[in-house]
């Protein structure tokens, strides 16, 4: 009887540990300040690397990175951002601030756009959204997700991370 109950405690005790640890592996690394997480986001963007932009910021639209990186690719290909300018930073709740960002692209395109920047566990991290935009720049409303159905390891972290308070 004793022996069943130690390794019923035990088996516990490591179902636990095992979960702390997956729940801690599966949040996404953040930044100290929102506008570290942006300019973070940005920067990565105006060097062209993809990965580091993907690792900066959240999909809105809950693609995986591999798929994200394959966007921000197939878009770095036909622009390129030339500057960016934080416009301002405001707190909406104690962990989500709007970013307005200006950008400039290589064509001559300027637009000013708002983002939501994000306080997990993890840290501040930029939320990415895609817009709509008129021949001008000018943000017409959001684009929307368009995307397949998720695979069952990418309901299995969702549903695992929805859990969690």
């Amino acid at each position: 009887m004793f022996r069943k109950k130690r390794i019923f405690v035990w088996g516990a005790a490591l179902i636990v540990a095992v979960g702390w640890i997956l729940y801690v592996q599966l949040q996404p690394k953040g930044y100290a300040t929102p506008t570290y997480a942006t300019d973070a986001f940005f920067g990565a963007v105006m060097r062209r690397d993809a990965g580091a932009a993907v690792q900066a910021s959240d999909d809105l639209c809950g693609m995986m990175a591999e798929q994200r990186i394959k966007e921000f690719q197939e878009g770095l290909r036909h622009e390129t951002l030339l500057q960016y300018t934080i416009l301002s930073n405001t707190e909406i709740k104690p962990d989500w601030n709007e970013v307005w960002v200006e950008i400039e692209l290589d064509d001559g395109r300027k637009g000013k756009y708002p983002y939501i920047v994000k306080r997990e566990m993890g840290g501040w991290r930029l939320q990415f959204e895609r817009f709509s935009m008129d021949r001008n720049g000018n943000i017409t409303g959001k684009a929307g997700c368009v995307m397949g159905e998720p695979s069952f390891a990418d309901k299995l972290v969702r549903k695992v991370r929805s859990l969690i308070p």
